[in-house]
């Protein structure tokens, strides 16, 4: 009887085995693309670096290919490229582990793997030719009045730039809530002015560009709000006073179309109340 029951275990210690790895393997987000399959290896890596997601591991040959990599959070990310044909390759993208995964940011990946790819097809390729539908791009982004007219005018982007120097305003990495030395050293400037006025009320107002999954993009915007305010409560200025608020890919402060645009965009504004000097 007990040699049954140990083989009745057995059993199902394989079965729950079977079904955790199938919960592993699901998730992933495959798409082929019609591309030589070194440049498609080539797209990916490039993607990764971009979105300072570093590889931490690479298994290649001429027929597969294998990036491990970790976001900013420490989620685990894979890149599998396969060569199906002469010019057709297929990737799959897998972001988070077990049974909790992100499909937006896997789709995220896909669609910069796939904007790495037309520009290695047409040499000397901006991002303005890659934004061909401006309008099915921004549409998740709620518009301030006239916006159109400034996602136009170069004036626009020289405009923003002013802001970059401003202890007010603290720019993002994309896909990061990391602050930067840069940023650090104008929030310790914002520190002091706050805990020389006491009284005053502070909101942060957390931003992205338009790129990527709106829903995802809100937390983002959430959880960069929610950094800055950290750091400034850890240089003792009361939390009770700071209100840090999320808006998504909102109030741009520069086209979208661009690199040096959505790096603009990516950002929190530190609003002070009644501050005396």
């Amino acid at each position: 009887m007990s040699e049954i029951k140990r083989k009745t275990t057995l059993v199902i210690c394989l079965c729950l085995s079977v079904i955790a790895g199938c919960a592993v393997m699901q998730g992933k987000m495959t798409k082929s693309y019609e591309s030589e399959y070194h440049d498609t290896v080539r797209a990916s890596s490039d993607t990764l670096k971009n979105l300072k997601i570093p590889v931490t591991e690479k298994q290649s040959d001429e027929l597969k290919t294998i990036m491990n990599a970790r976001r900013f959070d420490g989620t685990p990310v894979t890149v599998e490229v396969v060569r199906i044909d002469r010019n057709l390759t297929e990737v799959s993208v897998r972001t988070g582990e077990g049974v909790k995964l992100d499909n937006r940011v896997s789709k995220q990946i896909h669609e910069f793997i796939g904007e790495n790819l037309v520009r290695q097809v047409k040499p000397g390729i901006t991002e303005e030719d890659l934004a061909d539908e401006p309008v099915k791009e921004m549409s998740s982004a709620e518009y301030g009045t006239g916006l159109d007219d400034q996602m136009e005018s170069q004036d626009a982007l020289k405009h923003a730039e002013t802001y970059m120097d401003s202890i007010f305003v603290i720019y993002f990495d994309l896909d990061s809530n990391a602050l930067s030395a840069k940023a650090k050293g104008k929030l310790d400037r914002v520190a002091d002015l706050l805990l020389k006025n006491p009284n005053v009320e502070v909101t942060l107002n957390g931003y992205t560009d338009s790129y990527g999954d709106p829903s995802y993009n809100q937390v983002v915007s959430e959880r960069r709000a929610g950094m800055v305010k950290a750091y400034l409560v850890g240089k003792g200025v009361d939390p009770a006073k700071i209100e840090a608020v999320g808006y998504g890919p909102q109030k741009f402060l520069a086209t979208n179309k661009t690199r040096d645009g959505r790096r603009l965009n990516r950002r929190v504004e530190i609003e002070v109340s009644n501050m005396t000097r």
